[in-house]
């Protein structure tokens, strides 16, 4: 199994997304973000694709949705590993 190490930052960018990089145990490395939901959402410019889960992009392209960030960490590594 490949390990995956996730780096978030904490802070959302101001359209709210979560954004970081995930590295794996075979040196690849993606860019992921996460997209809250709507009731989990701040930011300075609303997107229009918020929704009553989060979003999870691997390299810009939509993976899943989750109910929780701590879930979409678990998406990545399944999704990647």
């Amino acid at each position: 199994m490949t390990l995956v190490k996730i780096a978030i930052n904490p802070i959302p960018d101001g359209f709210g997304y979560y954004y970081g990089d995930a590295y794996t145990s075979m040196a690849d490395l993606y860019r992921i973000n996460y997209l809250p939901s709507k009731s989990e959402w701040c930011g300075d410019i609303k997107p229009n694709d918020l929704c009553d889960e989060w979003i999870v992009y691997i390299d810009g392209r939509e993976v899943a949705k989750a109910r929780s960030k701590e879930a979409c960490d678990e998406i990545v590594r399944f999704a990647i590993s």
